[in-house]
């Protein structure tokens, strides 16, 4: 059991918490998923690229029903929403729709992420992809997963044998939740053992938005020698 587990973070809570976190991005991600392939009208919020539709709203609308009853004391944090606080410790943050503009431009790819922290600490994720009926899941310390089956990294160490890929989203001035659910694939990846350093070999924080990634200190090494 990890050491951050205690009697005021019990690892059985998280467990419980993480439950309810699944059935609100289940419930967002069936409303996304009756939307999607339909012409929806957009509302910008800070750019050109950045908007919402009637699909964040009422995906946003399930999520919420599910969370406010079932965590009565947690602060809420959502991405249209905004700020619901009840002055607790541990605080639910959700994306309705994560990858909005390939929602509405027919791109299948858009997900339907919760986090859970205590204070500022990242403690459990979900990410729900409505299309594949697919949900991953990860708790601090104790795995990633998707459905019930951990995950890992594989053991590949040369880069001939790799694939890599290149991510990189906009920075809005709206609400720093943005911030956080950026750092769920990163939690998750790291649960399944995945390793990260700064493009100077550096140990990275959760809060740093440049870093790389690979599957193991050996592999991240020659990716970070390759780019320089």
């Amino acid at each position: 059991m990890s050491t951050i587990f205690s009697a005021e973070i019990s690892l059985q809570t998280v467990r419980r918490s993480l439950r309810v976190m699944v059935s609100a991005a289940e419930a967002g991600g069936r409303v996304v998923r009756g939307y999607f392939g339909e012409e929806l009208r957009q509302k910008k919020k800070t750019h050109e690229s950045d908007f919402v539709t009637r699909a964040d709203l009422g995906s946003e609308s399930a999520i919420l029903s599910v969370l406010t009853r079932k965590f009565p004391k947690y602060n809420i944090i959502s991405e249209e929403a905004g700020m619901l606080s009840r002055h607790s410790d541990f605080t639910v943050v959700v994306d309705p729709l994560d990858g909005t503009y390939n929602f509405v431009i027919g791109i299948p790819n858009f997900t339907v992420p919760i986090a859970l922290l205590y204070r500022k600490m990242l403690l459990a994720s979900v990410i729900y992809h409505p299309l594949l009926h697919t949900t991953y899941s990860a708790i601090r310390g104790q795995g990633a997963y998707v459905g019930n089956r951990r995950l890992h990294v594989n053991k590949v160490r040369e880069l001939s044998h790799s694939t890599i890929a290149f991510m990189a989203s906009y920075r809005s001035s709206g609400p720093r939740n943005h911030d956080i659910i950026s750092r769920l694939t990163r939690h998750g990846s790291k649960e399944a053992g995945a390793r990260f350093c700064d493009f100077d070999g550096r140990r990275v924080v959760d809060t740093d938005h440049r870093f790389l990634c690979a599957n193991g200190s050996k592999l991240l090494n020659k990716l970070r020698t390759s780019i320089q």
